[in-house]
């Protein structure tokens, strides 16, 4: 259910946006229809990383997105800021 509701919030907004297909598929081939699994496949790799010493976060290593996935997120309807700000996730210092 939840993958429908985002490829239907993805769909929707490329009509909004006047866009009739995305680069999606592998050698940024061009989809009219993608689905949720390729659009959650272009965040696989995206990673949160933080060191810790002595119990206390010394460092946080927030993710870096391609244009791509920024635009993957603003088709969603997600924040693309709540990917670059500091997560709530990752312990305080």
């Amino acid at each position: 259910m939840i993958e429908s509701l985002i490829e239907r919030e993805v769909r929707n907004n490329m009509v909004k946006g006047e866009k009739k297909s995305i680069q999606i598929y592998p050698e940024f081939r061009s989809c009219e229809s993608p689905t949720a699994d390729r659009v959650l496949g272009d965040f696989s790799l995206v990673q949160l990383n933080w060191i810790e010493a002595g119990g206390k976060t010394v460092k946080k290593f927030l993710p870096e997105l391609t244009q791509r996935q920024k635009d993957l997120l603003s088709l969603a309807g997600v924040p693309v800021d709540s990917y670059q700000h500091d997560w709530n996730a990752i312990p305080s210092s």
